[in-house]
C-alpha cells in the first residue's frame, strides 16, 4: 500500500514539476596529458533562471558559474587540473 502511494506521489510530482532541464553532458572518455578537453552542460530553462553549473572531479569542485555572484565564475584549484576560462579550455595534468 505505502509503495503505491509513493509512486502516485512521484508520478503527481513529475507531472507538475517545473524548472530547469538537463538535456545533455559532454565530457571526453580519455585524454592525453597536457592536452585540452572541453566540458559541455546543455540544459533548457524552461522559464526558469540559472542558479549556478558545478564541475566535478573525484568528488571535489573545480568550477563553478552563478550567474548573479560577482565575479560569475570561481575557479578552485585541484592537482592535475587547469582551467583557463578566456579560451574555454579545461585541461588535466
Amino acid at each position: 500500500m505505502w509503495s503505491l502511494l509513493v509512486l502516485l506521489q512521484i508520478l503527481l510530482v513529475k507531472e507538475t514539476a517545473f524548472g530547469i532541464k538537463l538535456t545533455e553532458v559532454r565530457v571526453p572518455k580519455h585524454t592525453i596529458k597536457d592536452h585540452s578537453v572541453r566540458l559541455e552542460c546543455h540544459y533548457e530553462m524552461e522559464g526558469e533562471a540559472l542558479y549556478a553549473v558545478k564541475w566535478y572531479k573525484d568528488g571535489h569542485e573545480f568550477y563553478r558559474y552563478v550567474p548573479r555572484d560577482s565575479p560569475p565564475v570561481q575557479i578552485f584549484p585541484r592537482e592535475g587540473i587547469n582551467v583557463d576560462v578566456s579560451s574555454s579550455s579545461l585541461s588535466f595534468v
